[in-house]
C-alpha cells in the first residue's frame, strides 16, 4: 500500500518470488545519517551510498517536497524491505510511507507553515519522550516565537556537533550556525529528524500554556519539568540538574 505504480511495475517485471526480505525499523526522530547507519546493517550499500542518494533523490514527483533536503521526509517506521534493495528504493517507499501517514496531519497553522511545523515537530520529536509532553512542548516554543525569544533548544545544538550529549557544552552553544537555536531567532532553516506522525500533530494542536521553560531529568524513564519565569527554571535546574 505504501507504493507508487511505478515501484510496483519494477517489482513486478523483476519478479518478487523468493527474494529474502529483511525488517528493519527506524525509530522516531531518526535524521538522515542515523539512518544510513542502520540500513547499512542489513542491506547491501554505506551509510555514505544511502545519504548521497537523498542529496541527489529527484522527489518532483512529492509535490509536498519544497526543499532540496529530504529531511523531515523519511517517514520513521518498520519496515520489510528486500535484501538487494537500493537506496533508491528505499527512498520511495519511506517518502510514500510519509505521504499516506504524516501527510494528511501536516498542516499550515495561524502561525506557521506547514513547513515550519515539519521544523517544529522535529525538534519537538528530540527535545521529549512522552506524548503527553509534546502538545506542551510545542506551546512553549511557539509562546517563545511569539516573544521573540531564541527556542534555545539543545537538540538543534546536537545537531550540527553530533556529539549526543543531552546538554549541551558553553563551547556548544558558541557554534555559529543556522541551526544553533542559541545564537539564532526563530526556527532552524530546515527539520533536524524526521519526525513521527504524533510529533506532528502535536505542533500543528499545541497546547495553550503559560510555561516559557523546561527541562529534562536525569531519572530514568526522564521527567519534563515546566517553569513559567526564569526563576522558576534556576530553581528547577538546581534541583533536577545539581
Amino acid at each position: 500500500p505504501d507504493m507508487d505504480v511505478e515501484s510496483i511495475l519494477k517489482m513486478i517485471d523483476r519478479g518478487i518470488t523468493n527474494r529474502p526480505e529483511v525488517t528493519i525499523t527506524i525509530p522516531e526522530g531518526s535524521d538522515i545519517f542515523e539512518i544510513g547507519e542502520i540500513l547499512e546493517k542489513k542491506l547491501s550499500f554505506s551509510k555514505e551510498e544511502f545519504i548521497t542518494a537523498t542529496q541527489s533523490f529527484d522527489a518532483s514527483a512529492y509535490e509536498f517536497i519544497k526543499t532540496d533536503s529530504l529531511q523531515g521526509y523519511l517517514y520513521p517506521d518498520t519496515y520489510r524491505f528486500f535484501e538487494n534493495s537500493n537506496p533508491n528504493d528505499i527512498i520511495i517507499r519511506m517518502l510514500n510511507n510519509f505521504q499516506k501517514k504524516a501527510l494528511p496531519s501536516l498542516q499550515s497553522t495561524s502561525r506557521l507553515s506547514a513547513y515550519e511545523v515539519l521544523i517544529l515537530a522535529s525538534i519537538i520529536e528530540k527535545e521529549v519522550f512522552l506524548a503527553e509532553d509534546r502538545p506542551i512542548v510545542a506551546g512553549i516554543f511557539l509562546n517563545r516565537l511569539d516573544q521573540n525569544m531564541k527556542l534555545q533548544s539543545d537538540a538543534t545544538v546536537n545537531f550540527v556537533t553530533r556529539s549526543g550529549r543531552a546538554q549541551s557544552t558553553l563551547e556548544d552553544l558558541a557554534i555559529q550556525s543556522p541551526y544553533n537555536t542559541y545564537q539564532i531567532n526563530g526556527l532552524p532553516p530546515g527539520p533536524i529528524t524526521n519526525p513521527g506522525v504524533e510529533a506532528i500533530k502535536a505542533a500543528v494542536n499545541p497546547a495553550d500554556t503559560e510555561y516559557i521553560f523546561f527541562l529534562t531529568t536525569r531519572d530514568t524513564p526522564p521527567k519534563t519539568i515546566y517553569s513559567r519565569t526564569f526563576e522558576e527554571h534556576i530553581i528547577a535546574k538546581n534541583r533536577y540538574l545539581p
